[in-house]
């Protein structure tokens, strides 16, 4: 891929991410920080179908930004790093594992090896098809649309997340991205008693929700609808094996309750690249050897996921009976 170039995602940029940033180095983190375009965000309302309201105000440090502009401005950071090499325009096409190193071949370049790759792209990601011996679980794969907006009834500094009685394993979002756009998106959990057509039920809250479509009477889309699968909280795949390791939506690391993602995968590409470098030092890049890597995530992250998938039935079983 050549950059900059658009995600689909929600553009929230939490403030666990700048920690996980922090990490890395106070200048990295500031820079980030500072970066523009952004729309620093404050609190967060959740609406429920009543239009009744919950709102959050955040502690931490937090914006949205559109992943075009932050992902871009990650990359012009790392490309500081007179180490790192970038190859724009090229798509990994095939990869094979053989004698204790990865393979691969590119479009537009030459093929290259190594006794590590570290598959950070995403949730159709190719490292993952070619070297994990596990599927994404369909029942863990959530499925948003986004589509930008402007000229939407909102308050400023605030991103509203509203709940929906028709799609109870769903929640509908307006997260503004400058003073005029607001990111608006819709995202459910899978349901295997009543497949979706999330485009069509984005649709069907901007036409017909009696608490959302009154923002939308005198807004205008400034794009087509796009979408994205989400895979959420997986415990059970191995997100390592001989010569590799998996990092963000690859890992499936999107927070099954909130949907967030970015700063888990931040995390997740920390930890991985700590491993890597004991991986170097023992000279042991086998399965057994970076397993501490997917202990460290199970422990930071996915233990308590399933818990949330349980909670998220339970809710699903019992919003007829919740007053807020």
């Amino acid at each position: 891929y050549d950059f900059p170039r658009d995600k689909t995602c929600g553009d929230v940029i939490p403030g666990p991410t700048f920690k996980a940033l922090n990490y890395l180095g106070v200048d990295f983190s500031n820079e980030l920080k500072s970066m523009q375009p952004q729309f620093p965000i404050k609190q967060t309302a959740v609406i429920s179908n009543s239009g009744k309201r919950i709102t959050k105000t955040w502690k931490q440090f937090a914006y949205n930004a559109k992943r075009l502009d932050f992902d871009n401005k990650l990359l012009q950071i790392a490309l500081k790093n007179p180490n790192v090499s970038f190859l724009p325009k090229s798509k990994i096409t095939t990869i094979n594992r053989r004698v204790g190193k990865v393979f691969c071949t590119a479009s537009n370049q030459p093929s290259f090896s190594a006794p590590i790759i570290i598959g950070c792209n995403g949730a159709n990601s190719v490292v993952k098809r070619k070297l994990a011996k596990n599927e994404t679980s369909r029942e863990t794969v959530y499925t948003a649309v986004r589509q930008y907006h402007k000229g939407l009834v909102t308050t400023p500094f605030l991103n509203e997340i509203y709940l929906s009685k028709k799609y109870p394993k769903g929640y509908f979002w307006v997260f503004p991205v400058s003073g005029e756009v607001c990111n608006v998106g819709f995202g459910i959990h899978p349901d295997k008693n009543n497949k979706i057509n999330v485009k069509e039920a984005f649709k069907d809250i901007l036409e017909n929700d009696k608490v959302i479509a009154p923002i939308f009477k005198n807004a205008e889309a400034l794009e087509e609808i796009t979408g994205a699968p989400l895979p959420a909280g997986e415990r059970e795949n191995d997100i390592c094996g001989d010569n590799f390791m998996l990092c963000g939506d690859a890992a499936s690391l999107i927070d099954p309750l909130s949907g967030a993602g970015i700063d888990n995968a931040v995390w997740s590409g920390i930890f991985a690249a700590e491993q890597a470098i004991k991986a170097f030092e023992s000279k042991n890049f086998a399965a057994q050897g970076l397993k501490a890597y997917q202990e460290r995530i199970h422990s930071t992250f996915t233990k308590n996921w399933l818990r949330i998938f349980e909670l998220l039935d339970l809710l699903q079983a019992t919003q007829s009976l919740l007053i807020f």
